[in-house]
């Protein structure tokens, strides 16, 4: 027994220079580090500083540290580091509810806005019918014979010549082309008139009758298609000029040209379907 208590005790003395020696160099190379370094150390940054010291560590007695490890080995506790932490503030946002405004009630007689919008809006116009077109107003045709600057033409030489052309004399005291020659109360196609007031003739003074001009006329719608009856009168103031040795002249008082004539005719085909149209429209 004396034999293995001295065994013990050496290996336990070995342990313990062991652990004497590697604690006390490692506390040297701690101290060595430290004291090369700066003895303040700023960080970097606006952050606040902070200050690392050197503080010179002290070897404390090997005998006393190992009876302190020994005691806490025994005692089975370890040394307890107590971390003091601020309390943590937590804010609350609480974001704001929005207020509902109630709607209006309906009434039992509001209407949809469409319904309200057809009440304002302005009634509806009825397609009125297709007016008829009004029938063209009467035409009226004049052709002018004149007597040569200065003379005039007798009372008894108008009478033959008017006679000669056909025309008869009758109603308004003036001379006609009737539409039946043999019959005076058929419808006169054009006519003849004295060119100065009141125009007319009267049989019983034609011996003593003169007249600077004769006024030939014819009125639209007549008794007689409108070109026919203008060929007719052209054709009768034809033979009356020639007669009297006077001049045709057209409503402007200028000479009558063909080109007046033709003119006269387009004037009637458009007076006529006109005419036709007013009649054709319900």
């Amino acid at each position: 027994m004396d034999t293995l208590r001295w065994i013990l005790l050496l290996v336990g003395a070995v342990i313990i220079a062991v652990v004497y020696f590697s604690g006390r160099r490692s506390r040297r190379d701690v101290v060595d580090e430290i004291s090369s370094a700066d003895p303040v150390i700023p960080l970097e940054r606006d952050e606040p500083r902070v200050e690392i010291r050197r503080r010179h560590l002290e070897v404390k007695d090997v005998d006393q540290e190992l009876s302190q490890l020994s005691n806490m080995i025994a005692e089975n506790r370890r040394p307890s580091v107590t971390v003091q932490e601020k309390p943590v503030v937590t804010a609350t946002v609480t974001a704001p509810v929005p207020v509902q405004t109630p709607a209006p009630a309906k009434s039992a007689d509001a209407k949809p806005p469409a319904a309200q919008k057809a009440e304002t809006a302005a009634p509806a116009v009825k397609p009125q019918p297709a007016r008829p077109a009004p029938p063209p107003e009467d035409k009226i045709i004049v052709i002018y014979i004149m007597s040569p600057p200065g003379g005039r033409f007798s009372g008894n030489d108008v009478k033959r010549a008017v006679e000669t052309a056909g025309m008869k004399y009758g109603n308004m005291s003036i001379f006609h082309r009737l539409v039946d020659p043999d019959n005076l109360d058929t419808d006169a196609v054009f006519s003849l008139a004295n060119s100065v007031e009141p125009g007319i003739f009267d049989l019983d003074t034609l011996d003593d009758f003169s007249t600077p001009g004769l006024t030939l006329f014819m009125q639209l719608p007549g008794p007689l298609n409108g070109i026919t009856a203008l060929d007719s009168m052209l054709a009768a103031a034809h033979i009356i000029a020639a007669e009297l040795h006077g001049e045709l002249l057209d409503q402007s008082r200028s000479v009558l040209s063909k080109q007046t004539i033709e003119h006269l005719h387009s004037e009637i085909i458009e007076y006529q379907r006109r005419q036709r149209l007013a009649r054709a429209t319900p």
